[in-house]
This record gives structure tokens, sequence and C-alpha cells, in this order.
């Protein structure tokens, strides 16, 4: 799969234009002044997965259009144009209503749809950081008062890696869940902590990110996670493209973990 994204060099007065699924961006370079514009779609349509990138051309135009100017001393070049995971937990369901053996595991493999960042390097802030395709908000937790808003996406998680089509704005992460406890446990849906997890590219071009193991019990809350060190080797030879927007702590898990559980106990 050819990749959407990478570095690109502009010069003063150039402008670069791209279409992504349902986005249209162009961007333009000035002496003191990087020049963004947008336009989007209000449809949310994750199926979609056009891509071209077009280079060198005129500003776009039209109705709707939104314009964003970042002013500094000068502008460098050059830019890289990058996927990017969510910025919250993103909840996901399977593809059908899983029940989970006494003692038994499963592994789904989830996607989730990417971000797209616009950027010089990692330690200066984003030019763009925004949904190619924006998913649905979601309320996660266990009552209206305590919990977190994350976004939801369509019903991406699956038993077989070969049933999900490769997607070029779409990541996969394997999460294996085990039930440790003698009674069956529903698993109706999950909240994916991938704000947590950094980003990798197989050599195919898929986007991927470590696994996460979960440890439960059918009657508690008490719970384990761990975020794997490396990458499914079903994933093959895979390059790291992002860090975790949210450095990795026992508290950052503790969170996941609750919104893990609050997913299975509020889901109707």
């Amino acid at each position: 799969m050819s990749r959407w994204w990478g570095r690109q060099e502009w010069q003063i007065g150039d402008t670069l234009n791209w279409n992504l699924a349902e986005l249209k961006l162009s961007v333009s370079r000035f002496e003191q002044e990087w020049q963004l514009r947008l336009l989007q779609s209000s449809r949310i349509s994750e199926d979609h997965e056009h891509w071209q990138f077009i280079g060198h051309g005129e500003p776009l135009e039209g109705p709707g259009l939104e314009i964003r100017r970042h002013i500094g001393s000068d502008t460098q070049q050059p830019l890289q144009l990058l996927p990017a995971l969510a910025d919250r937990p993103m909840v996901v369901r399977p593809a059908h209503p899983i029940y989970i053996g006494a003692q038994a595991s499963v592994l789904l493999y989830i996607s989730t749809p990417v971000w797209i960042m616009l950027r010089t390097d990692w330690n200066t802030p984003a030019l763009l950081d925004i949904p190619i395709t924006r998913p649905t908000d979601s309320w996660l937790g266990p009552n209206t008062r305590s919990g977190e808003i994350c976004y939801s996406t369509r019903v991406f998680g699956r038993l077989h890696l070969d049933e999900i089509r490769q997607h070029p704005f779409r990541a996969v992460t394997p999460v294996r869940v085990l039930n440790d406890s003698d009674e069956v446990f529903p698993l109706e849906r999950l909240a994916v902590p991938v704000q947590l997890l950094p980003l990798h590219v197989s050599e195919a071009g898929r986007l991927w990110t470590p696994a996460l193991d979960l440890r439960c019990h059918a009657s508690s809350r008490h719970a384990e996670i761990q975020v794997a060190r490396d990458v499914d080797t079903m994933a093959g030879p895979t390059t790291r493209l992002a860090p975790p927007r949210t450095p990795l702590s026992n508290v950052n898990l503790i969170r996941a973990l609750d919104s893990l559980i609050a997913s299975r106990k509020i889901a109707s």
C-alpha cells in the first residue's frame, strides 16, 4: 500500500495540496507564515479510503473553507505530514457479542481511525492535528457523573486479522482479554486507550500499535492491563512513526483499565 504521509518541502510562496478521504488540505509557505486551508465534509463515513497527493497548485477556495494562519519569525522547511492515533480512548464493539468462558481468553483485532498531523518535529507543537474523518463522541463511565468523553467508532473488532480490510486511515490494535474467573465474561464493548500507544507502520503499509493484554474477573473490577513492548508478529517488520500522545504511567493505566471495565458494566 502506498503511503499518504511523509516529508515535504516548500519554497517561499509554494502551496501543496492533498485530498484525504473527505478532507481537502492545502498548505502555503510565506516568509513568516504557514497558511492552512481546509475543506472537510460534515458527513461521517469511515469507509472512505481514497486519497491523492495533488502537489503544487493554487490554494483551496470554496464555501465552508477554514483558514488557519500560523505566524512566526520565519518559516522552516521541510514539514512532515504524519498519521497519529486519537487523543481519547476509542470505544469499539465486536462484530457480534462475545462470551468468554471461564479461564479462557480471546484475541481481538481492533481497527480505529487515525488523525493527521503536520509538524516540523516532535519537539515543537503541531501546526495541524485533526481527525481525517471525525468519529462520534461517546460518554464512558458507570453513570452520567463519573466517566469521561471518548470516541465511538463503527464495528471494527474482529477475531481474525484477515477479516479487517487494510485501510490507509485506520490502525490495528490487538487486544487479548483473559477471563481470570470461573464465570462467563460478557464482552460487549471496549474502550481502547489508543492515546497511550505508539504508532507503527508495517512493510506492507498497514498502521499498527503494540498489543494490549487485559486480565479481568467477571464479578469484580480487579484486573490487570499491560502494553506489549513490541508490535504483534502478525504485522511483520515495522517502523515507529509516532510516540504515545500521553506518556505511559501507572496512573494512566489505571484510568484506562477503569474505562475498559466500565464499558462492560454500562453496555446496553
